[in-house]
């Protein structure tokens, strides 16, 4: 059976198998490769629906005065009037370079953390927070430069397409630039991924005990959706600043940035473009996790297969 026709087939049956890396228990029977090509597939499909959202939650972060928007379905009429309807995946190219190397990168290292922190065992709740915070931070480094991009390329008609947009910053700001913001990035990515995956995995746990089976496809999607809104609300002013710090140069650093932000735009402008936010994170987050899972689940039979054909 092709991975294709299993997606097809099980995203309206229960997938979701009992035993996995994410909630702390798992079968190892994945090779590296398999988990970067599952993380890395979740992270384009996820993206790429949630784009729209995504470009509205950006401009909404990154400017300053008062809004040219009132509310989120304006923000999505003008957006449409000013650019059309390519215009809500605009910089998607550059988002999908990024969070495809980025969700492989930060899937396969939670589960080879998982393995030496847990030591083979299921992973206790702050044991599955060290892991997640470790995988989002080692996925960060690698990505970067990528988000920064996107960023750019949402807001500025100066920079047009992923290569260009490369070699502009990296011949006006040398390589730094590349990595301007990543400080706050780097914060916010410990209470994020490490909150997401301590949540996903707990409440994953705990309504499979409730329903006495694995989850159906829509439980997951809203177990991913929960754990992913309570995790990017705790660190959403990290992201805010980061924002900030990849689009102007008015700021000395991190903490500078905050504290101008709370003194000449209020303590509410760290959570300005949550609105928008939390309804991209919602299906985003649920589509990654079940995505992931779904993709997971076809490797581990994939390789189960082939071992018994070896017996």
């Amino acid at each position: 059976m092709s991975l294709g026709n299993y997606l097809a087939r099980n995203v309206i049956s229960q997938t979701i198998q009992e035993n996995h890396p994410i909630s702390g228990k798992n079968r190892g029977s994945m090779t590296p490769i398999q988990h970067l090509i599952s993380g890395g597939v979740a992270g384009i499909v996820a993206r790429t629906v949630c784009s729209p959202l995504d470009v509205v939650k950006i401009i909404f972060q990154v400017n300053k005065g008062p809004s040219e928007y009132d509310g989120i379905l304006d923000a999505f009429s003008k957006i449409y009037q000013k650019r059309g309807l390519a215009g809500f995946w605009r910089g998607n190219l550059a988002g999908c370079a990024r969070i495809a190397p980025y969700s492989a990168a930060k899937f396969m290292a939670f589960d080879k953390y998982s393995k030496i922190i847990g030591k083979g065992q299921p992973l206790t709740p702050y044991q599955r927070l060290l892991a997640g915070s470790l995988a989002g931070m080692t996925g960060v480094m690698i990505t970067y430069p990528f988000d920064l991009i996107k960023t750019r390329m949402t807001v500025s008609e100066e920079y047009h397409n992923l290569f260009q947009s490369f070699f502009k910053i990296l011949k006006e700001e040398n390589v730094t630039g590349l990595y301007s913001g990543i400080l706050p990035t780097l914060c916010g990515i410990i209470p994020y991924e490490g909150g997401q995956f301590l949540t996903y995995g707990s409440l994953k746990s705990y309504v499979e005990k409730k329903i006495g089976g694995p989850l159906s496809v829509p439980q997951n999607l809203a177990v991913g959706a929960t754990a992913g809104a309570i995790a990017q609300t705790i660190a959403y002013p990290f992201d805010i600043v980061r924002k900030r710090l990849m689009v102007s140069d008015e700021y000395s650093g991190m903490i500078d940035c905050a504290y101008k932000i709370i003194t000449e735009e209020g303590f509410t402008s760290l959570y300005k473009g949550n609105g928008p936010n939390l309804i991209k994170v919602l299906p985003y987050a649920g589509l990654t996790f079940l995505t992931y899972e779904q993709i997971k689940n076809y490797f581990d039979q994939k390789n189960m297969e082939k071992q018994n054909q070896k017996k």
